[in-house]
């Protein structure tokens, strides 16, 4: 089934700062619990390999869709990913996906 929306966001390996791995991990878990379970598809921008592969071992739980979840940040400006090209990532993934909506979240916001 299609997602209703993609919501893309931003990690970063948090090392060994467990609690701010536990808030992402906690928003990443509350982009897919939105009803139903399938509505909204994440997807997170990072750097780190080790975070995406722990992205895409969580979201397949969920998702096991084959769409992808985690992606490298395409667009840097003075060390920072820029908002244009992280919509821009944002609305290819909602055409690929058939999703009517796209969108961006802090991945340390609780829905």
């Amino acid at each position: 089934m299609q997602p209703l929306a993609i919501i893309a966001t931003t990690m970063v390996d948090t090392k060994e700062d467990k609690t701010k791995r536990m808030i992402q991990r906690n928003t990443l878990r509350g982009f897919m619990a939105q009803t139903p379970v399938d509505a909204i598809h994440p997807l997170v921008f990072t750097d780190s390999s080790t975070l995406a592969a722990q992205v895409r071992e969580e979201t397949m739980a969920v998702h096991g869709d084959g769409l992808e979840t985690a992606v490298s940040i395409p667009e840097v400006l003075h060390g920072f990913p820029t908002m244009r090209g992280i919509m821009r990532e944002a609305a290819a993934a909602a055409r690929k996906a058939g999703a009517a909506y796209y969108g961006y979240a802090n991945g340390d916001i609780l829905f």
